[in-house]
């Protein structure tokens, strides 16, 4: 097999986890519009990928790199859902809840720092 061409309809940060721990790198990656959804694409192939941060991985590697409207339209949506989330974990009192919500910070933090390079580009 030469090269993979997958179109995750959800989990597409676990399937990029999946893929760089069994010996595949992310060879590019774009987004699909289609009825008002967004939707990726990741070709992949046999490789190692460079060292990668979960959150790169998650957000996709090749679409961090990459700057325009539809990778900007899909980070806020990221974003969106982690704010979702923080907002549920924050009156929570469990030291695991605390935990989680200091990792969702984290990545909205993240999300934000992308989207600001970005768009700076894109001005």
């Amino acid at each position: 097999i030469k090269r993979l061409i997958l179109q995750p309809m959800t989990g597409a940060g676990r399937l990029r986890l999946w893929l760089v721990q069994n010996g595949w790198r992310i060879g590019d990656e774009t987004l699909v519009e289609e009825k008002g959804r967004l939707y990726c694409v990741i070709m992949a192939e046999p490789g190692r990928e460079r060292a990668l941060d979960k959150f790169i991985i998650e957000i996709g590697p090749r679409l961090a790199e990459k700057n325009n409207l539809l990778v900007n339209r899909y980070l806020r949506k990221l974003y969106t859902g982690y704010q979702k989330l923080a907002d549920k974990l924050s009156g929570a009192a469990s030291p695991a809840a605390k935990e989680k919500a200091l990792e969702i910070k984290e990545k909205l933090t993240r999300i934000k720092e992308v989207l600001a390079k970005n768009e700076r580009k894109l001005c």
